[in-house]
């Protein structure tokens, strides 16, 4: 994914910007009419250069992956636009998209300078739906008829992301250098000291038993580090214990830790991302995990909810058993809710 880069078209494009919309036709069709002919190219490369319209090719070494529009572009006290985007057929469900509209989303909000982006998607296109809601847009309403798409006018969902959504889901200190990687042996006695530090029982038993399950592929672990030092992980279980994900071949993300004075630097957020990459790289479509109900769970709850998780629908478990109507269960640290989501 690190070989995604993103820049402005150019009339050097024409031929391979065609040649990828004519191997896209039956993909976009009947979600969005891309440029098909040098006449529509030529036209698309003028409206693209005023200043109230912005379009950006994604790339994969050489090739194009797919094109984003920001357009109606409004300054002001607005600073508002709207995205559209559509991926070229060869690249459709490789993660590319993702990758491409999070450098997208910071060139809109930290050069482009706007507050708000909203993208209007057909209610059935759920592959362009599930793209935005990863990458930290939220569902603001519904508009009947709302553009004509092929000669009909079709109903939309409208979707927005603002600068201080942006901000809180992908945006570090800029001061700050986040790694991650997985784990090692060597790692081991920085963690365990890292939490007898601050009075948390993580044995190294623990981490010993995680780098067994990773060498038998059951489970990946990521460590974090903030400028060269240890500041947080969390885990993958591929096969979960829970019976509903582990029926629905859904990975759980499990055992999230941050150090508590390396907070609220994004830190929580890539570990997040970084799990729901690897396991779109492995084939999954998605990703779940279990959050705690008690207060010391209220970061992680609204957390989770920002990146797009949502309950599972199955209520409330104590670990890994659901509990039912007037069962009396101890409120602790296994007392969850299941969510998940697509990726």
């Amino acid at each position: 994914m690190n070989n995604i880069y993103v820049r402005e078209p150019t009339l050097e494009d024409e031929a391979a910007f065609l040649d990828a919309m004519h191997r896209s036709l039956s993909l976009h069709s009947p979600w969005i009419t891309s440029p098909q002919t040098p006449k529509e190219f030529s036209e698309y490369f003028k409206r693209y250069q005023q200043s109230c319209q912005k379009s950006f090719l994604a790339f994969y070494g050489d090739n194009i992956v797919g094109v984003f529009d920001i357009i109606e572009i409004v300054r002001g006290p607005f600073q508002n636009a709207y995205l559209g985007f559509y991926v070229v057929a060869d690249y459709a469900g490789q993660g590319h998209m993702s990758t491409g509209l999070k450098i997208v989303l910071k060139k809109a909000f930290e050069e482009m300078a706007l507050h708000r982006l909203e993208a209007n998607i057909q209610p059935d296109n759920v592959k362009s739906i599930r793209l935005v809601r990863n990458n930290g847009f939220r569902k603001e309403g519904f508009s009947p008829r709302y553009l004509k798409v092929n000669h009909e006018w079709r109903d939309h969902e409208r979707w927005a992301i603002t600068v201080e959504d942006f901000n809180a889901i992908h945006k570090t200190n800029s001061n700050t250098k986040i790694k991650i990687n997985f784990l090692c042996e060597n790692d081991i006695e920085e963690i365990v000291s890292a939490f007898n530090k601050i009075g948390w029982n993580k044995p190294k038993s623990l981490y010993d038993s995680y780098l067994n399950e990773s060498e038998h592929n059951t489970r990946t672990i990521f460590v974090a580090r903030n400028n060269g030092q240890f500041c947080g992980y969390v885990t993958v279980k591929w096969k979960s214990d829970y019976q509903s994900f582990c029926r629905n071949r859904i990975p759980e993300i499990s055992d999230l830790n941050v150090l508590p004075h390396f907070r609220k630097k994004g830190i929580g957020t890539k570990l997040i991302r970084i799990c729901e990459q690897n396991a779109r790289e492995r084939g999954y479509k998605e990703i779940g995990l279990g959050v705690g109900m008690t207060i010391d769970y209220g970061n992680a709850q609204r957390l989770y909810n920002l990146l797009g998780f949502i309950p599972d629908g199955n209520g409330l478990h104590y670990k890994t058993h659901v509990v039912n109507y007037a069962e009396t269960v101890k409120v602790d640290d296994d007392l969850v809710i299941y969510h998940k989501k697509y990726i």
